[in-house]
């Protein structure tokens, strides 16, 4: 049986960038600074900004990313390791949230994590798939082929046949070779 129950853990951090002027002038694109390490739920992040871009075509764009540390290692992780978005510079430098030659980038996260035991047997029972088979076949019930070989007859099913890897040379030309034997297929 599977009992599994799942807590969730929110946290945020701003990572306040200082000296954005000088920034733009020091920084080349594709270079970043980036925030302290903080933690929510387990797993430990950072921020990432990049004042000039990730690539040249996007020098004109400040490029954000949330990264999950990658030596954090305590609890496997189902989402990508990073989140990022563009915006343009010119509207940063324009608008009311870069004051005093800085700003700040918030960040909220939410982390859900499966909590409790979980009985992984139960969750994918053994096949016996096999002994259903084996069953079908000694019973006859509902074969559709019948085999004649040196007056003996052995009943079969054609969607097992079909199964097999020879099954289509077999179905096609209705007549194969077994082993000295000749088969001819009755439908």
């Amino acid at each position: 049986m599977m009992t599994s129950t799942s807590e969730l853990a929110t946290g945020s951090h701003i990572f306040k960038v200082t000296g954005y002027s000088s920034l733009i002038k020091e920084i080349d694109v594709g270079q970043y600074i980036s925030s302290s390490a903080f933690t929510v739920g387990g797993h430990e992040f950072y921020i990432k900004v990049y004042p000039q871009g990730v690539r040249k075509e996007r020098e004109d764009f400040i490029f954000v990313s949330l990264m999950l540390n990658s030596d954090a290692k305590e609890l496997p992780v189902q989402a990508g390791a990073s989140f990022g978005s563009y915006f343009k510079r010119t509207y940063l430098e324009t608008s009311q949230y870069l004051k005093d030659n800085c700003f700040m980038v918030r960040c909220t996260i939410r982390v859900v994590r499966a909590t409790g035991e979980e009985d992984r047997e139960s969750l994918v029972p053994p096949s016996d798939l096999h002994l259903h088979l084996a069953k079908l076949f000694q019973s006859g019930a509902l074969a559709d082929v019948t085999f004649e070989v040196d007056e003996e007859s052995f009943s079969a099913h054609r969607i097992v046949l079909a199964a097999h890897r020879f099954s289509n040379n077999f179905l096609a030309k209705k007549t194969i070779m077994m082993k000295r034997y000749v088969c001819e297929l009755k439908m």
